[in-house]
């Protein structure tokens, strides 16, 4: 699986000439990169995603990637990382 070319730092995805349709022509000097997905990363990326949606209550699209443990996660209380506050 791989995401589409993207610019990079502040000009990210909001100034992104790829995109379904685009006529816009990427130039010499562009700066971009390129994201991809092994299996394995796949999966667990999966897996955050039932765990943010099953068990937490997020209403997640399926456009949305949670690349990192924490997504959709917040501690209630400093000193008790184990609990968490679910929605719903």
């Amino acid at each position: 699986m791989s995401r589409p070319f993207r610019l990079i730092e502040t000009d990210e995805w909001v100034s992104s000439p790829v995109f379904k349709e685009s006529h816009m022509p990427l130039r010499s000097g562009h700066v971009m990169q390129i994201e991809t997905c092994h299996p394995d990363a796949y999966a667990r990326i999966m897996a955050r995603t039932c765990f943010m949606r099953d068990v937490i209550g997020f209403d997640v699209p399926e456009t949305m990637l949670p690349l990192s443990d924490m997504a959709g996660i917040a501690p209630p209380f400093l000193l008790s990382p184990n609990k968490l506050i679910r929605l719903g």
